[in-house]
């Protein structure tokens, strides 16, 4: 793959619901999980749970059901989990769509908000990059509540947390293999001077002082009708501190500097890198250079016509369509490695 090919750019609590339908919910506590009932479910917290058409709990909505005992059940399935974890200043709930597409094929889709991100308590766009790390080890663990998880998708900066979570902490357990979409890496066009002065100088003394993270929706997707959905949807962010500001910029540059170390830090887990060739936000060369670093079983695709958002894109049915095949192809492959 070369630079052309990438293009030029210029200078919580349980509540099943209805099969396929989305549930929103607070971060997973064992203590908060029968409080629900089956039914209509909580807008409160920032977790959101897609469950699986084929599970016949996700198909029911009896009135007297118990969330405990509902757990326990998911918990015996073999239902596959696709853990997704989203962008800098986005949220879980914007992963509906596609979600939904996946739950009514037989995978369960768990998201959470990221820590100062849609509906998580405490200061709007700030975050210890730990944390953030931390965070997407709990969702994984987590995830096992709603049946078996086997695959995980990061977008963006969520692209970013992925990489630097299994570079750094390895291969986590059950992992079959890793989606990264757009992923943090580099950014696409310069940063501003005044904003690699104050990553440098002003985050030591104000580390939580807000900065504009200057995206234009235009930048994410062909799709107007996605781009105004953007724009519109107030649990969106146009700030991040200056802390995670500078530690997405750090951890990006960490994340090229170690791909090599890909196959031996996480056991050669399969990855795919799809990157739009048309992406303004972020640098589509970069994740080539990654997948070129990382080796085989690492592999790279730029997509023709696409910005930043693959998944809002006008072709989104064929993304999905890619994405199942794709998952499939990591579930086959993990039965075959383990038959004798």
């Amino acid at each position: 793959m070369d630079a052309m090919e990438c293009g030029r750019l210029p200078i919580a609590p349980v509540a099943f619901l209805t099969r396929g339908e989305p549930m929103k919910h607070e971060p997973m506590d064992d203590s908060n999980i029968a409080r629900d009932r089956v039914g209509t479910p909580s807008v409160s917290g920032p977790l959101f749970v897609w469950l699986a058409h084929e599970d016949p709990l996700a198909t029911t909505t009896t009135p007297s059901g118990n969330a405990t005992l509902a757990r326990r059940a998911m918990n015996e399935s073999e239902t596959p989990v696709l853990v997704v974890v989203h962008g800098l200043g986005e949220h879980a709930g914007r992963y509906d769509r596609i979600a939904r597409r996946l739950a009514g094929h037989g995978w369960t889709v768990v998201a959470e908000d990221l820590l100062g991100h849609g509906r998580q308590p405490g200061r709007r766009g700030d975050a210890s990059y730990d944390e953030l790390l931390d965070q997407v080890e709990r969702v994984w663990r987590g995830a096992g509540e709603y049946g078996r998880p086997r695959a995980i998708w990061g977008h963006s900066f969520g692209g970013n947390l992925v990489l630097n979570t299994l570079l750094r902490r390895g291969r986590l357990a059950g992992l079959e293999g890793a989606l990264v979409t757009g992923p943090m890496l580099r950014a696409a066009l310069p940063i501003p001077a005044w904003k690699r002065w104050a990553a440098r100088w002003v985050t030591p003394w104000f580390p939580k002082l807000l900065v504009p993270t200057d995206i234009d929706a235009e930048d994410l997707t062909h799709d107007a009708r996605q781009v105004e959905a953007f724009r519109n949807d107030p649990l969106n962010l146009s700030v991040v501190s200056a802390r995670l500001g500078k530690a997405m910029l750090e951890s990006a540059q960490w994340a090229l500097d170690h791909a090599s170390q890909w196959n031996e830090r996480t056991d050669r887990l399969p990855l795919t890198l799809w990157h739009g060739a048309e992406d303004r936000l972020t640098d589509c060369q970069a994740s080539h250079e990654f997948a070129r670093a990382a080796g085989e079983p690492a592999e790279f695709e730029p997509w023709a016509g696409g910005r930043h958002e693959l998944h809002q894109e006008l072709f989104h049915e064929r993304f999905a369509d890619r994405l199942e095949g794709l998952l499939g192809h990591w579930s086959t492959n993990t039965k075959l490695a383990s038959t004798p």
